[in-house]
């Protein structure tokens, strides 16, 4: 694997692994309680649950 640089985050070979956190806003998720339609819980969610339980990547 190579190693590159996303937005100052390093990701391959020569770095620790890292933990990527999902935010779903899709309408037709099969799961309707993880679904964030409101920028701002979605931001809140990000914020206290994804970052604050480790992640270092929100997809």
């Amino acid at each position: 694997m190579r190693n590159v640089d996303a937005a100052g985050l390093g990701i391959g070979d020569d770095h620790p692994p890292r933990i990527m956190g999902v935010l779903n806003v899709s309408a037709e998720s099969p799961y309707d309680p993880s679904v964030y339609d409101d920028p701002g819980e979605a931001a809140e969610y990000v914020d206290k649950e994804l970052i604050g339980e480790g992640a270092d990547i929100v997809d």
